[in-house]
C-alpha cells in the first residue's frame, strides 16, 4: 500500500458530483471535569527501573503532582558498551555536555548511550519551570504550580498540553503545570498519553483542544469527539502466538495500548453497520463493514501479541462507550468522514510506512497485515460515503465541511523519537505520512467525490 496506489484506487472508486463550501461549525462540545476519586501513583523508567515520578492519575485520568521527585544518578541496567563516543554503562561516563545521563532509549535495548541537556529535578529550571519526567526525555517545561499544595482548595497541579508555549524550549514537547479551576471544561480521559483529545491550558483554564498526532484506524468516540477504550487487565487471551523477545518497557506499552483501539475499532464498525442498516444501505456495504469488523480482532490479537512478545502480556476488559447508532444523517457523515475516510486512509499508510523500516520480523508482519486490511477499510469508507451522498444528496454540504474541519492544520503534539525498528513511528514521520496522505490521496478523492 503506498499513497499513489491509495489514490489510484479512490479515483476509480469515486465520481464527481456537486458540493458546498459553508464554514465549519466548532468541532467541539464540552462539559465540566469530573472529580478526581482514588488517585493513582505514576512511574516513569529511569534506566530501566520503574521509580516514582512525583506524579498521580485520577480515576478520570487527570494528571497531577503530588510532590517533587528528583532524578537520581542510576546504574543503567541491561546495557553493553556502544560503538562511538557516546556508548556507556553509567551516568558518570556522559561528562560531554550539561546533565549527561546514560540511558537504553534507543531502540536497541541490550545497548545504551549518552544523553544531554534536559533536567534531573526542578532546579536544573528556570524560575517558572518544571522538570517533566515523561515523553523520554527530562524537559524543563512551563509551570505555574509545583504540586497541588500550590492550588487553592479543591484545585489540583494538572499535566496538560500547554496551547500557547511563548516559550521557545516548549515547542517541541509543549506540556505544562496549572492549577485546575471550576471554569475548566474537560471531559474524562485515559492516561496513556495517546488520547484523540486532549486538555489544553489555553491561559486561563483547561479545555478540550484537538491534539491527535496519530491515526490508528477507526476510532469509538462520543458526541463530543471523545476516543473510548477499554481498559486492560493481565491475560493472554487476546494475544496472537508470537515467540518472545528481550523485554522492551515502551514497545511493549506501546503496541498494548494499539491493541487497545484496534480492539475499540471492532466495536465502532459493529455500530457502523447498525447505522447502515438504518439507513437502508445495499448488503455489499453491510457485508464489508462486519468483515472489517473480524479484521480489527484479528488486528487487536496482533498488537496484543507484541506487546506479550516485549514483556507485557494483557487483555482488554469492557468498554464503557457509545455503543449505539448515531440518531442522525448529519452525525453519520461527519464520523464517516472523520473516522472512515480520513481516518482510515491515514492509518493504512502509516502502517505501510511503519513496515517498511520496521526490522523485528514480527513487527514487520503484523504491520504489513494491518496495512492491507486498512487499505480495504479506507476504500470501504469512500464506497460507503458515495453510496450516501448518492442517497442523501441534502448531506453534501455536511460531508464538505466535515472534510473542511478534519483537514484543518492542527497544533503538533510532543515530539517523539519512536522506534522504527519495532514499529513505532516518530511524531516526524506521522506528520510526514498524514501530510502524504492529504496531499496524494484524501484531497483528489473529495475533488472526485464532491
Amino acid at each position: 500500500m503506498t499513497p499513489r496506489s491509495l489514490h489510484l484506487a479512490l479515483v476509480a472508486l469515486l465520481t464527481p458530483g456537486c458540493g458546498g463550501d459553508d464554514p465549519p461549525p466548532s468541532p467541539y462540545t464540552t462539559e465540566p471535569a469530573l472529580a478526581c476519586g482514588t488517585s493513582e501513583p505514576l512511574l516513569v523508567d529511569d534506566g530501566g527501573t520503574m521509580v516514582p515520578s512525583g506524579f498521580e492519575v485520577c480515576e478520570n485520568g487527570l494528571v497531577h503532582r503530588v510532590r517533587v521527585e528528583a532524578r537520581a544518578e542510576h546504574q543503567a541496567g541491561n546495557c553493553t558498551p556502544q560503538q562511538g563516543d557516546d556508548g556507556c554503562m553509567s551516568d558518570d561516563e556522559c561528562h560531554r555536555g550539561p546533565n549527561g545521563r546514560c540511558d537504553d532509549r534507543t531502540c536497541d535495548v541490550a545497548a545504551c548511550d549518552c544523553f544531554y541537556g534536559g533536567c534531573r529535578s526542578d532546579s536544573d529550571c528556570e524560575s517558572g519551570e518544571y522538570c517533566d519526567p515523561f515523553g523520554g526525555t527530562n524537559s524543563c517545561m512551563p509551570a505555574g504550580c509545583s504540586t497541588d499544595a500550590d492550588c487553592s482548595m479543591g484545585q489540583l497541579c494538572r499535566r496538560g498540553w500547554n496551547e500557547y508555549p511563548d516559550y521557545a524550549p516548549a515547542k517541541d514537547n509543549p506540556y505544562t503545570l496549572q492549577c485546575t479551576t471550576p471554569e475548566d471544561l474537560c471531559p474524562a480521559s485515559d492516561a496513556t498519553g495517546y488520547r484523540l483529545k486532549d486538555c489544553t491550558w489555553v491561559g486561563d483554564y483547561f479545555e478540550v483542544v484537538d491534539t491527535n498526532t496519530h491515526d490508528c484506524g477507526r476510532p469509538l468516540t462520543d458526541a463530543q469527539g471523545v476516543g473510548h477504550t477499554a481498559p486492560l487487565h493481565a491475560g493472554e487471551r487476546w494475544s496472537a502466538p508470537v515467540e518472545p523477545a528481550a523485554p522492551h518497557p515502551a514497545a511493549a506499552q506501546y503496541w498494548a495500548r494499539i491493541g487497545q483501539l484496534e480492539h475499540a475499532s471492532v466495536a465502532s464498525f459493529l455500530r457502523a453497520g447498525m447505522e447502515l442498516m438504518a439507513l437502508g444501505a445495499p448488503p455489499d456495504l453491510l457485508d464489508d463493514t462486519l468483515a472489517a469488523a473480524r479484521d480489527e480482532v484479528e488486528h487487536a490479537k496482533l498488537a496484543f501479541g507484541l506487546a506479550q512478545r516485549f514483556g507485557l502480556t494483557v487483555v482488554p476488559g469492557a468498554i464503557d462507550g457509545p455503543m449505539a447508532p448515531r440518531a442522525t444523517h448529519e452525525d453519520i457523515v461527519e464520523a464517516l468522514v472523520r473516522e472512515a475516510c480520513i481516518g482510515e486512509t491515514i492509518s493504512a499508510l502509516q502502517a505501510a510506512d511503519d513496515a517498511d523500516r520496521a526490522l523485528d520480523p514480527a513487527v514487520r508482519d503484523a504491520l504489513r497485515t494491518i496495512a492491507d486490511d486498512e487499505g480495504r477499510h479506507a476504500l470501504l469508507g469512500w464506497r460507503t460515503l458515495r453510496w450516501l451522498l448518492e442517497s442523501f444528496p441534502e448531506q453534501r454540504p455536511v460531508a464538505a465541511r466535515a472534510f473542511d474541519a478534519a483537514l484543518a492544520p492542527r497544533r503538533p503534539g510532543a515530539s517523539e523519537p519512536g522506534c522504527p525498528s519495532l514499529g513505532m513511528p516518530s511524531s516526524d514521520s506521522r506528520a510526514r505520512v498524514r501530510a502524504q496522505a492529504i496531499e496524494v490521496a484524501i484531497r483528489p478523492a473529495i475533488q472526485a467525490l464532491l
